[in-house]
């Protein structure tokens, strides 16, 4: 073949690819058609910014109790306290909770954590002469997942963290064993009784939290609670996490 015809042939190759890059690079192919893409999965921002001075007060103390708490556990345990004091600064929580922590009033605060789902249960009350189980002086809060469906076409829907709290005394987390321990301040029972409640196994975590409320500092103690029933024990409740379905 002459030069000219190689020339010729060289020339119709460099067109050729031209043509699939123009086309590649097209954005009105219809191989560049949108994909939907998978279900969204989130976590609320809970601790927003909250326009109240005394609010810094309150993540204060809910930082000594962190700190309280993790002195408690092994390192590898204080993710969740990490979790335990994000939920104590939800908005929702301060404004039911800070209200009741007048200077010079003692409250407690029970912990629950499930090392298995991260989730996290607190009761709190303030210090009375008689036991409050069962009462609307004690207020149960948590946190959980829960479904939320934006379209009834859509598949799925987004997975929010949000929390709950309530005072309806048909409505504890914890036995009344405990809860009296704990508003007795009887650390001698939190530490050694393994009958305070059911069973925890290694999946449950207890941690009893005693602060004496002061405007300037408070002051905050901790204890661990033992575990509770006899090593090889069944665990009293079911270590996995409720999904609630909150359709808008």
């Amino acid at each position: 073949m002459n030069t000219a015809g190689l020339n010729m042939m060289k020339y119709s190759l460099l067109l050729i690819l031209i043509g699939f890059t123009c086309f590649a690079c097209n954005p009105k192919t219809k191989s560049d058609k949108p994909v939907k893409d998978s279900v969204l999965i989130i976590e609320t921002v809970k601790n927003e910014n909250i326009n109240d001075p005394l609010y810094t007060k309150w993540c204060q103390l809910i930082d000594s109790m962190e700190t309280h708490g993790k002195s408690q556990l092994p390192k590898e345990l204080h993710v969740f306290v990490e979790k335990g004091s994000k939920l104590n600064k939800d908005p929702k929580i301060y404004n039911k909770i800070a209200p009741l922590c007048i200077d010079g009033e003692t409250v407690y605060f029970m912990e629950e954590i499930n090392v298995y789902t991260a989730i996290i249960m607190f009761s709190f009350w303030r210090k009375a002469n008689k036991s409050i189980f069962g009462t609307e002086d004690q207020y149960n809060y948590r946190d959980f997942w829960y479904q939320k469906k934006t379209s009834a076409f859509e598949r799925g829907g987004e997975l929010l963290d949000s929390a709950d709290i309530n005072n309806d005394p048909n409505k504890s987390y914890f036995s009344k064993k405990l809860i009296d321990a704990c508003n007795r301040w009887d650390t001698k029972d939190l530490l050694t009784n393994h009958d305070l409640f059911g069973v925890s196994g290694d999946v449950y975590v207890y941690l009893a939290y005693k602060v004496v409320c002061n405007n300037n500092q408070s002051k905050v103690e901790c204890v661990k609670v033992t575990d509770q029933g006899q090593p090889g024990d069944d665990i009293s409740a079911p270590p996995y996490q409720i999904i609630l379905d909150k359709s808008n």
